[in-house]
């Protein structure tokens, strides 16, 4: 069995509709967003940064997938409760079950990096590479989607997208697709633990140009 933890988000959800095709069984832990959840995967409410709820719902798993993020939603959620502390709570319980872990993480972590979201999945990064079990990770670049549709939604009374920022740093955009896909390559392939997966786009584009 695979757990997904996060599986009603953006990525999370597209994920396990692709290990339901592939005949996967999958429990989906959430905790309480909504989401479209395809028919066939056992949903549990359970949230990452309770050490207790993340015990009892990799109970069984084989291979355990954290797609979750403390960047946005609802019950104060923050990078550092989530991403750090939330995952190194998801990573002791596979360690326990002895389950393989993938962790969807960002491209260029640092513990220095000026984004806190970047040094909390850093810190999580290496809390499973140190942690005894079979690993992956994933990093990803931007997720167009998300970012097509901020710039819809700033432009929606002006007609005229708000650009963050100055705009003009290249960025190598991902589609959410692409990014599940590898996260269940990751999953199903015993052959990439050990490895970090990087996701990136084909082409540089600044956020100005995406807005264009």
């Amino acid at each position: 069995m695979i757990v997904v933890a996060g599986g009603t988000g953006r990525l999370g959800s597209a994920v396990v509709t692709r290990l339901l095709a592939a005949g996967e069984e999958v429990r989906v832990m959430s905790r309480g967003l909504t989401g479209d959840l395809p028919s066939g995967a056992e949903h549990v409410r359970g949230d990452v940064r309770s050490a207790d709820e993340a015990a009892w719902v990799v109970q069984g798993a084989d291979v355990v997938v954290s797609a979750v993020q403390g960047f946005a939603g609802p019950g104060g959620v923050a990078p550092r409760s989530v991403d750090r502390e939330g995952n190194a709570n998801l990573i002791r319980a596979a360690a326990d079950v002895g389950a393989d872990f993938v962790l969807v993480s960002l491209t260029h972590t640092a513990p220095g990096s000026p984004l806190e979201i970047a040094r909390e999945k850093y810190a999580a990064e290496q809390t499973l590479r140190e942690s005894g079990v079979g690993w992956t990770v994933v990093r990803a670049a931007a997720f167009a989607e998300l970012w097509v549709q901020l710039l819809e939604k700033t432009a929606r009374r002006s007609q005229r997208p708000l650009v963050f920022g100055r705009g003009h740093t290249p960025i190598w955009w991902v589609s959410v697709d692409d990014v599940a896909a590898e996260v269940v390559r990751a999953a199903l392939d015993p052959g990439t633990r050990g490895r970090t997966i990087d996701v990136i786009g084909p082409e540089g584009l600044t956020l100005e140009e995406l807005a264009q």
